[in-house]
């Protein structure tokens, strides 16, 4: 039987755990948060502090989970606790420290065993670091102008005309600028130049086949290309390109995404805890994942749908901690 793992489990689902007559073990939540300078989003995790003072329990949570994972009596898992608890005491008076697995080494200063916790703890909720892309966050400088004495200051009027001068500028730019992509000023400036060729090419897309004009007249007004002069033909290409790269098509998001609001390492645990969330009208699934067991109380096909939900599960339910975990459809 491994306790290093029941107390984890312990930890991840509490804020805390009594080992009796070492100490206890108190967990706190700290959300994720974004590290802008090295384009990092750290995941959510659990934070763990030892307190050597409060050393018994009348609860027993530890020895009642012990004796239901595995289905022995509450006074043999006491038993099993007090020859953890030794061999602890035993490890700190003959190397000075013992290792927690997954939580983080206990050592002996003075009078007193503290707690150095674990880099990349076990109970990080089985997340990771996200690398993610590089971005900016804009910020809006004011410029200050020097006030020159006998000189009244400058007025919010002129500030304002400025700003819609600026406004009006760029928008004239995006209309040229989109203009010139789609290719507007070439088709205008052949068109001048050769009036006959582009009757022909408005005939085609406008009229094609009619049902008053008989075959013959249909195929007279058909374009020939062969006689265009090599310049005009350049433009049509042109245009047709620029068209082509209007028309792109969003690949296929071939993910699922589910909003999970826990992860454990024993299924029974997630059973567990799916009970608790079914008391609280939640309905939810169990996903194997990553060899951790993940309930997950909603899933969408579309990101941008799971996003919008997560975010008002955490403003109007009580899941404060849910978060999105996205898997390959083969994956499921």
């Amino acid at each position: 039987m491994d306790l290093h793992s029941i107390i984890q489990d312990i930890l991840t689902r509490k804020e805390g755990v009594v080992i009796p007559g070492l100490g206890s073990l108190v967990s706190r939540y700290r959300s994720a948060k974004i590290d802008t300078g090295k384009n990092v989003i750290h995941p959510p995790k659990k934070e763990i502090r030892f307190n050597p003072n409060v050393t018994t329990d009348s609860d027993q949570i530890l020895a009642k989970y012990i004796a239901s994972e595995e289905n022995i009596s509450l006074s043999k898992a006491q038993t099993l606790i007090q020859t953890f608890v030794q061999n602890i005491r035993n490890g700190l008076e003959e190397n000075g420290k013992f290792t927690l697995k997954g939580i983080g080494t206990l050592k002996k200063a003075e009078t007193r065993i503290e707690l150095i916790p674990e880099e990349d703890p076990a109970l990080n909720l089985g997340f990771a670091e996200i690398q993610a892309e590089p971005f900016e966050v804009e910020k809006i400088r004011e410029t200050q102008k020097k006030i020159i004495p006998g000189q009244p200051p400058p007025t919010r009027k002129s500030g304002r005309k400025t700003i819609g001068l600026i406004i009006a500028s760029t928008f004239l730019l995006i209309i040229i600028g989109g203009a010139y992509y789609i290719g507007f000023f070439d088709y205008l400036a052949y068109k001048i130049k050769n009036q006959e060729i582009f009757q022909k090419i408005n005939l085609t897309e406008t009229q094609p086949n009619s049902r008053e004009e008989p075959p013959e007249q249909a195929e007279d007004t058909a374009l020939d290309t062969a006689s265009m002069p090599p310049e005009i033909k350049q433009a049509l290409n042109r245009i047709t390109d620029k068209k082509r790269a209007l028309m792109y098509k969003q690949p296929e998001d071939n993910k699922i995404y589910h909003i999970i609001a826990g992860s454990f390492r024993i299924r029974s645990n997630a059973r567990e805890y799916q009970n608790q969330l079914a008391d609280k009208g939640y309905t939810s699934e169990i996903l194997e994942n990553d060899s951790l067991y993940r309930v997950s109380v909603n899933s969408f096909d579309k990101k941008e749908d799971a996003l919008v939900n997560l975010y008002q599960m955490r403003d109007n339910g009580k899941l404060k901690s849910i978060w999105l975990l996205a898997v390959q459809k083969t994956d499921r």
